[in-house]
């Protein structure tokens, strides 16, 4: 192991027998996993499958990075009770060999076994950071659709409340107070509700994440971290990102009640006569009924279209509003 990674060969403490790199219960750890595990009595606890099992730390290893505990391979087995065979074998090619050329020839060779796998040192660790990456995205996309719920929710409140609140937003405009005024009244009150929701969200989540983290663990009670107590990592910066995407959601969700309570015909809503006057309906509404009119002369109408074919047959004529009288060519009156 000295040649193939001299970081991770054993360093016995001072007053440890040589031998005992071989024994079952010893193990050795890098600089990482003592300051993590912070040993006082030279002894520590690893879970080996369903059980605990103490082995004694021998010494150190030199290998940097995340905590690493060493054990010779036999002694690992014997503690384990996995003498029958080992599951995993690391190989250090040397140098100029390409390893994805190294890898085809050996799974080409007839006699590979086909319940063996060859992979790189680093597949467990991207297939764990595309795990991690996709249940990011979901999480992500479920932040996302409680946004545009949010949004919805206030729309809807607000609605409902600028509906309600119509005589009270009229008097507001007898009493001087204009459609920006009361539109921009309307959009405070959604910022207020986007800022409230923003903070007790911000505070439910934290406290929610905490408890799932410390009665069901870093993978949500699936069982695949046992015996990690992770903690929870705070960033300021992203909850107050979070916290404006919720007051921005707020104020989109409360600006269609905010232009609806600008655009209150205060006299209509005072005499309760209707709580808004949208002034592209009225356009449309007093464009439509002379189109229509147009329309129906030219198409002919069914009193003045009946009279000219009439006054076209039998020579009588026709007014609108009567019907014509086929032998004397007069209009007897009606309606």
């Amino acid at each position: 192991i000295a040649w193939l990674a001299p970081d991770l060969a054993p360093r016995l403490t001072t007053g440890v027998d040589r031998l005992a790199m071989l024994a079952p219960g010893t193990v050795f750890l890098n600089p990482a996993a003592r300051q993590a595990l912070a040993p006082s009595s030279g002894a520590l606890e690893l879970l080996v499958g369903p059980q605990w099992q103490a082995v004694r730390i021998g010494g150190d290893v030199g290998a940097g990075g995340p905590p690493l505990a060493v054990m010779d391979i036999a002694a690992l087995q014997d503690l384990t009770g996995a003498s029958s065979g080992i599951s995993r074998i690391d190989l250090r090619l040397r140098a100029g060999i390409d390893s994805a050329s190294f890898v085809n020839s050996w799974r080409s060779d007839p006699a590979w076994a086909s319940y063996l796998t060859l992979a790189a040192p680093d597949t467990g660790e991207r297939r764990a950071g595309q795990v991690s990456r996709a249940y990011r995205v979901n999480l992500t996309v479920l932040a996302l659709v409680a946004l545009f719920t949010g949004g919805f929710l206030v729309f809807s409140v607000l609605a409902l409340s600028v509906s309600r609140r119509t005589p009270q937003l009229a008097l507001l405009g007898v009493l001087g107070v204009g459609a920006r005024e009361r539109t921009r009244l309307v959009l405070a009150e959604a910022v207020l509700l986007g800022m409230a929701g923003s903070l007790t969200g911000l505070l439910l989540g934290a406290a929610l994440a905490q408890a799932a983290l410390h009665w069901l663990g870093g993978d949500l009670g699936g069982g695949f971290f046992p015996g990690l107590a992770p903690t929870l990592q705070w960033d300021t910066p992203t909850a107050l990102l979070y916290a404006l995407l919720g007051v921005v959601s707020a104020a989109a969700g409360g600006w269609f009640p905010a232009r609806a309570a600008g655009r209150i015909a205060v006299a209509q809503a005072l005499k309760g006569l209707g709580p808004v006057a949208d002034p592209g309906r009225r356009r449309w509404l007093a464009v439509l009924p002379p189109t229509v009119a147009g329309a129906g002369d030219r198409a002919g109408a069914p009193g003045a279209g009946v009279g000219r074919g009439v006054d076209q047959r039998r020579g009588g004529r026709a007014r609108p509003g009567g019907r014509a009288d086929r032998h004397g060519g007069k209009l007897s009156q009606f309606g």
